[in-house]
């Protein structure tokens, strides 16, 4: 069995490695995206109730109604701090990801190139033990060795 047979199952295992890493890097992308658009939305849900306080305050509005106001605010802060938390966390994740990846497809390319070497010295082992075969064959053939 020649080099390069003998590492195509290495070669497999590393193209297959890489297409998972590839496959969880996109896969937590995705899910990074979602939670920073979630943030977006907590955000205009933030603004947009603030407006709405400020609206109600300048058409009169109560103390008890006020502080419900801001209780609610400050929820709703709190939940930002948390998601803004999340989608860092999450941003470090993916990080972490895209580089394992990274170096999985390097590693994928690098046994790619190597196979693809020995598969080009093979054949050029080949085809000089070939043309050494014929030219054996054709001086035996000049002395009459094989009439």
């Amino acid at each position: 069995m020649t080099r390069s047979k003998r590492l195509e199952p290495v070669q497999r295992i590393a193209e297959e490695r890489s297409s998972e890493a590839g496959r969880a890097y996109g896969e937590r992308q995705k899910f990074l995206q979602s939670q920073v658009q979630r943030l977006e939305q907590l955000e205009q849900f933030r603004d947009d109730y603030k407006h709405g306080r400020t609206a109600a305050g300048e058409a009169g509005m109560d103390a008890y109604r006020l502080r419900d106001y801001n209780a609610f605010i400050a929820r709703i802060e709190q939940a930002i701090k948390q998601q803004r938390e999340l989608v860092r966390n999450l941003e470090s994740e993916v990080e972490q990801l895209r580089r394992g990846w990274m170096e999985q497809l390097s590693h994928s390319r690098a046994l790619d190139s190597a196979v693809d070497r020995m598969r080009g010295q093979e054949r050029r082992d080949r085809n000089k033990r070939e043309q050494a075969l014929l030219d054996e064959l054709a001086q035996r053939r000049i002395r009459g060795d094989l009439e």
